[in-house]
């Protein structure tokens, strides 16, 4: 299962640092409402505060996010779906911070719960030769599997998750009220990530650092 994490890992980290050819203001967007009432993170998203979710235009699955002072939480329903034997299956979300900072990051769940993140300090993914860290930051991630997966399809399942926004000191942590991210989503280490989206974070003003 490592390996397998670890390979879908690296996949999705080659896709992060590509932009899509559309210009920014071209892309799909939703928005991260702020929250003042903290989800617990039990992969089932039932409480209160989901309710204003924006859901995230991607073609399947649709992600919803919501932000607060000290994280981004992050839920999605997973359905079954047709497959190979070889399928390895997983989700990952990649997000890209404000023009005005260089750097990507991507957080990779698995069916049976485990994590991963990654942080690359250049705007464009260096090379697998190159000094990348992961695995340092800290999230929190919650799975509920619906059903098992078996020869011909994947389970489905939900994740519900929290990335604390110390994690991205290192490209200006929380963002402010109005500004802008990219972001992308992808299910599968043999399926091609989804086009990239722009979040428009919303938030009170002002919200102090």
């Amino acid at each position: 299962m490592i390996t397998h994490l670890l390979t879908a890992l690296f996949s999705t980290l080659l896709f992060i640092g590509r932009v899509s050819a559309a210009p920014p203001s071209e892309l799909a967007t939703t928005t991260g409402r702020f929250t003042e009432k903290v989800p617990v993170i039990d992969g089932r998203a039932d409480e209160s505060a989901w309710i204003p979710a924006s859901e995230i235009p991607v073609p399947a699955g649709q992600p919803r996010l919501l932000w607060d002072r000290e994280s981004l939480y992050f839920f999605i329903d997973l359905p079954s779906q047709d497959t190979s034997a070889a399928f390895n299956d997983h989700w990952s979300l990649s997000l890209r911070p404000s023009e005005a900072h260089s750097g990507s990051f991507v957080f990779t769940i698995t069916p049976d719960g485990s994590l991963r993140s990654a942080f690359s300090a250049e705007t464009e993914v260096p090379p697998a030769s190159s000094n990348r860290r992961g695995g340092g930051l800290r999230a929190e991630a919650k799975v509920v599997v619906r059903t098992t997966a078996s020869a011909t399809r994947t389970a489905a399942w939900t994740i519900e998750g929290r990335i604390p926004w110390i994690n991205l000191s290192a490209v200006g942590g929380r963002p402010a009220p109005g500004e802008i991210w990219l972001a992308r989503t992808r299910r599968g280490a043999d399926t091609p990530p989804t086009d990239f989206f722009r979040i428009a974070f919303a938030g009170p003003e002002p919200l102090a650092r």
